[in-house]
């Protein structure tokens, strides 16, 4: 459900905004979700605080990449 959810959000955020790349920020406790964002694409940036939020893996993708690299089941 996870990688539906994260796959859904960045087909939705390049789709409708105007940016070139999009980012995530998860604990670092977080397996599954920083598995996640690796097994989407993603690169790993920074480790950060975001917000009230301490220590956070900062991933992020391109536009271009996701283009050219999103799972096939999403691609329409």
């Amino acid at each position: 459900l996870g990688t539906e959810a994260i796959t859904a959000a960045l087909d939705f955020g390049f789709a409708h905004l105007d940016v070139d790349e999009l980012i995530t920020a998860t604990h670092q406790e977080n397996a599954g979700m920083n598995m996640i964002a690796r097994k989407l694409g993603m690169t790993f940036r920074e480790i950060a605080d975001v917000g009230p939020w301490k220590a956070n893996n900062v991933h992020a993708i391109s536009r271009a990449s996701w283009a050219a690299n999103r799972p096939e089941e999403s691609k329409g």
